[in-house]
């Protein structure tokens, strides 16, 4: 894969298989996140993985948090609160998709940043 051309490459990450893509990300990183994202055949972990990243470009983060397929998983959401590239409306996406019992947990936890909590006891009223 790295002697592929530029196309090849680009066609990969958009149409490849999960080995194919998991080779791409591992040789050009975040060159190449944002057509993996764009495959129709990403998988979670791929994008938790992505998303767990403190690299990963706002744009990026945006596009994940505007999936509400995605966003339904429970691990997802908890990646993307870690990230420091997470604020504003698309925090306001993540934290509206959990279920208030586990944002009350949240509040606890000193693992996520101070603007999450925040951004937490203000959904909660607190």
């Amino acid at each position: 894969m790295r002697h592929f051309t530029a196309p090849e490459q680009l066609r990969s990450a958009r149409e490849g298989d999960f080995s194919e893509r998991t080779v791409l990300e591992q040789i050009y990183g975040k060159a190449v996140w944002e057509l993996l994202l764009r495959n129709p055949r990403v998988t979670l972990p791929e994008i938790t993985r992505i998303a767990r990243n403190p690299k990963v470009p706002k744009p990026l983060v945006e596009l994940i948090c505007g999936n509400a397929g995605w966003l339904s998983n429970g691990t997802l959401r908890r990646s993307l609160l870690k990230n420091p590239q997470l604020g504003g409306a698309p925090l306001d996406k993540v934290l509206r998709a959990m279920p208030k019992g586990e944002l009350a947990a949240l509040i606890r936890q000193p693992s996520y940043p101070q603007p999450v909590r925040q951004a937490i006891k203000k959904l909660l009223g607190r």
